[in-house]
């Protein structure tokens, strides 16, 4: 995999970006405030969104949306889920979409200082 200099997103390992959810959530807005972290699941035409919810410790799928419509979708997602971090699904091969789609959002401001980490399914 490249390595990747971020100009907007901040890339974290897991557990960094889940104490770092934590502090936010208890620092600004208190213990159940119902933030949480989106997981996606980026395909070569789809990308697959949950929603981990830190105060109760549940994903809930949301939604599955064309790639080629993230730059709408996944902003208002976002926000309307006051979201604090990002997980993103790294496949062990061909994961030249995943990188490449990071690279997008990376170029978008919109993404300015949101955390976000690389997972690894292991089944």
């Amino acid at each position: 995999m490249q390595k990747l200099d971020y100009n907007y997103l901040v890339r974290l390992i897991p557990s960094h970006l889940f104490k770092f959810c934590g502090r936010v959530e208890k620092q600004f807005v208190g213990e159940n405030a119902g933030l949480g972290i989106l997981g996606l699941d980026v395909g070569n035409k789809y990308i697959g969104v949950s929603l981990f919810k830190r105060h109760s410790n549940e994903i809930e799928p949301l939604t599955k949306f064309d790639r080629a419509k993230a730059d709408q979708e996944l902003p208002q997602l976002i926000e309307k889920h006051k979201v604090l971090g990002m997980v993103v699904n790294m496949p062990k091969e061909h994961h030249e979409h995943v990188t490449s789609f990071i690279e997008q959002l990376d170029g978008n401001e919109i993404y300015r200082g949101l955390p976000f980490c690389y997972f690894q399914k292991t089944i």
